[in-house]
């Protein structure tokens, strides 16, 4: 245990992984429904230079209140592979927003550097639906843990970003969402569409 938690700590600094959006908000994956997305990432600050990547995300559920994700992609970042579990334990409601977090971890190679890291995505949304569709706006202040062999640093960001499913689009949305800096990190812009479908009938589930 104690060498994993080593191993947890000591590989590389997130500042160069500029590929870990958020992309996500407190809307849960039912059971039996699944969501696929598709996000080109634009990198505006990073030690990595200018450049993009492009990501998959897979998400299904698990209960009520959580449901997981895994991730994969390539670009700026060679090549990048990990998951996530979320658990949002305050419902979006008439009343209140959502509260959640999403916690998990990355394995990542770039150049001849392989990476591990270590994440938590707390985050906070809320769902408007209007005449122009359904939006959903979320923040969030992802937190990272990741070093190497000579360094260790905790990078912290600060997020904003909305899902939009257009009015007769029963199973696609888009996805816009800027990552700022606030320590030991990056910038970036992230864009996304959706696909969503479950096992009954392969529609929309929400």
């Amino acid at each position: 245990m104690k060498r994993l938690l080593w191993l947890a700590l000591v590989l590389l600094p997130l500042k160069s992984q500029a590929y870990l959006s958020l992309l996500n908000h407190g809307d849960v994956i039912k059971t039996g429904a699944y969501r696929l997305t598709l996000s080109p990432q634009f990198i505006t600050a990073s030690d990595l230079g200018n450049g993009a990547n492009f990501t998959g995300r897979f998400d299904t559920g698990i209960d009520e209140a959580s449901d997981i994700r895994a991730v994969v992609g390539f670009g700026r970042v060679d090549f990048h592979v990990g998951g996530t579990y979320k658990w949002v334990p305050i419902p979006d409601t008439p009343d209140q927003p959502a509260l959640g977090v999403a916690v998990g971890a990355f394995f990542a190679r770039q150049s001849s550097v392989n990476t591990f890291s270590v994440r938590a995505f707390p985050f906070i949304s809320k769902r408007f639906e209007t005449d122009a569709g359904v939006f959903t706006p979320y923040s969030g202040l992802p937190l990272g843990l990741s070093a190497t062999s000579s360094t260790t640093e905790a990078p912290v960001h600060f997020v904003l970003g909305s899902e939009w499913m257009p009015p007769g689009l029963e199973r696609i949305s888009f996805w816009i969402e800027s990552g700022f800096n606030v320590s030991k990190a990056f910038s970036y812009m992230s864009l996304a569409v959706s696909l969503y479908w479950d096992d009954e009938n392969g529609v929309e589930f929400r």
